[in-house]
């Protein structure tokens, strides 16, 4: 069995056995903003497919209706009489698999092909550990797994594939990768829920070009990389264009007001960018999650979880020097410097440019709560950072107590308790709602018995629930 072999057959293992953790009680996940799309997933596709949606009194239905070729997708299965929970667990398993998988070859074709180090042990595992931590981090809890959002979950799969198709139609000159980048771009179309994150996805595009641009410098390489990044551009376009029309008109009628009211959003980024301070954000902490809120309870207070916290900035900061001789180091770099700037948002150092431009460029107003949104482009920059920098951090630490053989004991110590012991709300199904609500559910059966009733009167009317959701 091959290397690559191994460590696909671990990643497979690792989301099937996250996945059957969480579904293994057969109950669906329900949390988040989202409702409970999987209870009935035929008719939710069905009210998804129209722009404008039958609930209240009616409403543009524009930023959910690219969910349609996934979800579409996965009713086949529900067509076919799998129970729900085992349609949503596939949906994880989907997500999951196809994130990982796709940094993990990322790391592969870029950074491990010119690792000098690549032969040593630890830096072998390099690609497997970053595609680890890309699954299993504090933000992905939080803000991916955590926060329930559907356009969360689509970024987490679509941007490192795509990625990935555009660096190896690059490197190969060969058209067909960007094709299938293309066709990824439908299936999770949903990625593209908020306006934000159409910036974010063409950001590490536009990245990648300039960097390869200035790697290579002959005229034949720049006209393929232009050409190509066009022909990526404009076939993302025209291929997405069945939503993008409504997209655009409901982007204008429901976000134009939004952006109009500067202060108002000033003071919102404000607020949120408290939660995620400069030494909260090189942690990937969400303050509200872990320490104010105390969603999982007091652990993370403590001096244990506080010190594994830092293990992955101390990581990054070890791995600078193997890393800084490899030729994807800059841009890797650059896109961490960019994803902090955005994700940083008020907060110092670079708070006073970040206001400056929300100010002044209205469209990046939608960034309002950057974490949530960019946060996804600084966990794929980080990745490669840690996998490289936390051997390079453990024969330091056995070199410091003068224990060279314990180096390999050390490293999977911190692997345990990083993934395993900072992450165990993952682990126990808790990294949603933690300890103070549980989002995992049985619909009662009487719901399906009243939703037959309703639709079984000849009268034409609407439905009023009591208590009314705050704010409505």
């Amino acid at each position: 069995m091959t290397q690559i072999t191994r460590d696909l057959l671990i990643l497979v293992l690792l989301c099937l056995l996250i996945v059957f953790l969480w579904f293994q009680k057969g109950l669906i996940f329900a949390g988040g903003e989202e409702g409970i799309p999987f209870y009935n997933l035929n008719q939710t596709v069905q009210l998804i497919s129209y722009s404008w949606q039958d609930t209240s009194a009616g409403y543009t239905n524009q930023l959910v209706i690219n969910r349609m070729p996934y979800f579409s997708f996965l009713s086949i299965f529900t067509s076919f009489g799998f129970p729900n929970f085992f349609v949503q667990a596939l949906h994880f398993l989907i997500i999951m698999i196809t994130g990982t998988i796709s940094l993990y070859f990322l790391i592969r074709v870029t950074i491990y092909d010119e690792l000098e180090s690549k032969e040593n042990f630890y830096f072998k595992l390099m690609p497997l550990v970053a595609a680890i931590f890309y699954l299993l981090n504090p933000f992905s809890m939080t803000q991916i797994w955590g926060r329930g959002l559907y356009m969360q979950f689509f970024p987490f799969a679509l941007f490192p594939f795509f990625l990935l198709m555009f660096v190896l139609g690059l490197s190969k000159k060969n058209f067909i990768y960007g094709v299938a980048g293309l066709i990824s771009s439908v299936f999770f179309a949903g990625s593209f829920g908020n306006p934000s994150y159409l910036f974010s996805f063409w950001a590490i595009i536009s990245l990648y070009l300039s960097f390869y641009i200035f790697r290579n410098r002959t005229k034949e390489e720049i006209i393929f990389a232009v050409a190509f990044y066009f022909f990526m551009f404009v076939g993302w376009f025209l291929i997405n264009m069945w939503w993008l029309s409504s997209f655009f008109s409901a982007t204008q009628s429901q976000f134009a007001s939004a952006l109009d009211n500067t202060e108002a959003n000033l003071g919102t980024v404000r607020g949120i960018s408290k939660d995620y301070s400069f030494l909260n954000l090189i942690r990937f902490i969400h303050e509200g999650y872990f320490y104010r809120g105390l969603k999982y309870g007091e652990s993370y207070t403590t001096l244990l979880f506080q010190l594994i916290s830092w293990l992955v900035p101390i990581a990054a900061l070890f791995s600078i020097s193997i890393f800084k001789k490899n030729a994807y180091f800059l841009f890797f770099s650059v896109l961490i410097l960019t994803a902090l700037f955005i994700c940083i948002g008020t907060n110092f150092p670079t708070g006073i440019l970040f206001e400056f431009i929300f100010k002044n460029f209205p469209p990046f107003q939608a960034f309002r709560n950057p974490f949530e949104k960019f946060g996804v482009v600084l966990t794929l920059g980080f990745a490669p950072f840690f996998a490289i920098g936390l051997p390079v951090f453990c024969q330091w630490v056995s070199k410091l107590f003068k224990k060279p053989a314990f180096k390999a004991k050390i490293y999977f110590l911190f692997i345990f308790l990083f993934f395993g012991v900072f992450l165990w709300p993952i682990w126990t199904g808790q990294f949603a709602g933690g300890l103070v609500f549980n989002p995992w559910i049985k619909v009662p059966d009487y719901y399906k018995s009243l939703n037959d009733w309703l639709n079984e009167q000849p009268n034409d009317g609407r439905i009023i629930h009591f208590p009314f959701v705050s704010g409505d």
